[in-house]
């Protein structure tokens, strides 16, 4: 009958701050298409890790953009194809490691990608 308070979530606190929004958004990790160098504007944004960790890909700008042929058209996109969408997150903790390090991307997101 009655609304139900929203619990609020804590606050969790990292060792690291997250990038900062521009324009309410977090920057991706690329400035144009991830495979075909297409300008960002003619492209959508793929989140790396999806799911449960959408969340984190937005916060921490784990996100790439893609071409619609390689982000979901085709037989070989990233939602597709799991080489394909493996090489993009290989890419992504490659970066995430070069802005922070490896512990605290296992932190995070708890896996590790077969970077070597």
């Amino acid at each position: 009958m009655f609304p139900k308070k929203q619990k609020k979530r804590k606050a969790r606190n990292y060792r690291f701050d997250p990038p900062k929004k521009v324009n309410g958004y977090t920057p991706c990790l690329n400035e144009s298409c991830f495979f075909t160098e297409m300008p960002a504007e003619r492209c959508a944004v793929h989140h790396v890790y999806f799911g449960n960790d959408r969340k984190k890909s937005e916060t921490w700008g784990m996100k790439v953009y893609l071409v619609p042929h390689w982000h979901l058209d085709t037989k070989h996109s990233v939602h597709m194809n799991i080489e394909t969408d493996r090489l993009v997150k290989r890419f992504a903790q490659k970066e995430f490691e070069r802005m922070y390090d490896h512990e605290f991307f296992i932190e995070i997101f708890g896996q590790e990608n077969d970077v070597l």
